[in-house]
């Protein structure tokens, strides 16, 4: 099997600083198992894998190098940049699959723009609840 795995720095106008994630496009096929080896073999912080979605106009599947992610921000930012400079894509308003649910995504130009779900917060602990190193 070839696959194809891009490097796009995110959050830069040109190849130089930014934030790198790795991006495969066509991630249609792979297993889970697969995506980690990938990110694994990358070792960045994440990498994304474009899939097809019936939910929404693309699935992403984002992965660490030893796990799973819900959701990456500069790694969406890098996979939307590389279809517009792939001309792989012709409008500007997008919705993409991800664990962290349906999530918009909208191009100005070269500009890619992610809006996230707001936060969900679970109850506070009390600080005798915590470990000693964590307070």
């Amino acid at each position: 099997m070839n696959i194809q795995v891009f490097i796009v720095n995110a959050f830069t106008k040109n190849k130089s600083g930014g934030n790198p994630a790795g991006v495969v496009v066509d991630g249609d096929g792979l297993s889970a198992e697969d995506m980690q080896y990938i990110a694994s073999e990358m070792g960045l912080s994440e990498t994304a894998f474009i899939q097809s979605s019936s939910a929404a106009d693309y699935k992403i599947k984002y992965f660490t190098p030893v796990s799973e992610v819900d959701l990456c921000g500069h790694a969406t930012i890098a996979s939307f940049a590389l279809l517009v400079q792939r001309k792989a894509v012709s409008k500007n308003n997008f919705t993409i699959e991800t664990k962290a649910g349906i999530l918009p995504v909208r191009i100005e130009g070269e500009k890619v723009f992610l809006t996230q779900n707001n936060p969900q917060f679970g109850q506070e602990l009390d600080k005798k609840e915590l470990p000693s190193h964590c307070i």
